[in-house]
């Protein structure tokens, strides 16, 4: 693995930490992170991806060492973002591969704005806003306005992203999730929340035009199969992988899956 770069990079208004891995002339894969995480979520992907790839990586606004301007953002905001650090760094058409926010953001890019991308690879991420969704949502900016992100919510999120023997288990990898989550702004949380419950995507899936892989953890309680199978059947030509044994943040959970199916997918299209 070769890095290139690691450091902030003014875009779109803002800093964004970001950084780049792998050989200068390979095909560039851009990776966006979840909510209440930050760019290194994508460690377990580095070894494999950049055997073929330079990997994008970058703290979404409001998180890690991204910049965290007021709130709301917007899904406009996250695309430019997005498109922005591609064009920085000369990266063509890029492969997009986004998990749960980051997911929603390579979605509504294809939509919106596609020229600067190959290929869509959305994992555990939906593009509709349910009534209760939005609920629940409205519900956790209320409480982290008022209590920011202590511990506590910390640890109940990783709980509810793994699965219960990966949490019995209790890898070193959950502690450091837990610290990404504790590390995030109120801005960069409140921010990026509003920016899922009013990206206003969910009935444009049929507009998707470039290739795409649409996967979910088997065991995500939120974003799994029952939810990402219909966005599968919405965009014409996609492809669509379950992982098993997987919560929400199955590129960790499973990366060997995760990296043999993005991998595979990728190829298929180069």
């Amino acid at each position: 693995m070769t890095k290139q770069f690691d450091g902030p990079v003014r875009i779109n208004g803002t800093t964004l930490h970001a950084r780049l891995d792998g050989p200068a002339h390979a095909p560039l894969v851009a990776m966006v992170n979840s909510l209440l995480t930050d760019h290194t979520m994508w460690d377990p992907q580095i070894p494999a991806f950049t055997q073929r790839y330079r990997v994008l990586r970058y703290d979404a606004r409001g998180h890690g060492r991204s910049a965290a301007a007021p709130a709301p953002y917007t899904i406009d905001m996250l695309i430019d973002d997005l498109l922005g650090l591609i064009t920085h760094f000369d990266g063509g058409k890029a492969h997009v591969v986004g998990l749960s926010l980051g997911s929603l953001t390579a979605i509504a890019a294809a939509i919106l704005r596609p020229g600067r991308m190959a290929t869509i690879v959305a994992a555990d991420g939906r593009p509709d806003v349910p009534v209760q969704f939005r609920s629940d949502m409205d519900a956790r900016v209320t409480q982290v306005r008022q209590d920011g992100i202590p511990q506590s919510m910390a640890e109940a999120t990783v709980k509810r992203w793994f699965t219960p023997s990966t949490w019995s288990a209790q890898p070193p990898y959950l502690r450091t999730i837990e610290k990404m989550i504790v590390a995030t702004s109120v801005e960069g949380f409140v921010g990026c929340t509003e920016a899922i419950k009013d990206a206003g995507i969910g009935g444009r899936l049929r507009e998707v035009k470039l290739p795409a892989l649409v996967m979910a953890g088997r065991h995500d309680l939120t974003n799994g199969p029952d939810v990402m199978r219909p966005v599968h059947e919405q965009i014409a030509g996609s492809e669509f992988a379950v992982i098993e044994d997987a919560g929400h943040l199955c590129n960790i959970e499973q990366h060997t899956r995760f990296n043999e199916t993005v991998l595979a997918f990728l190829a298929r299209h180069r």
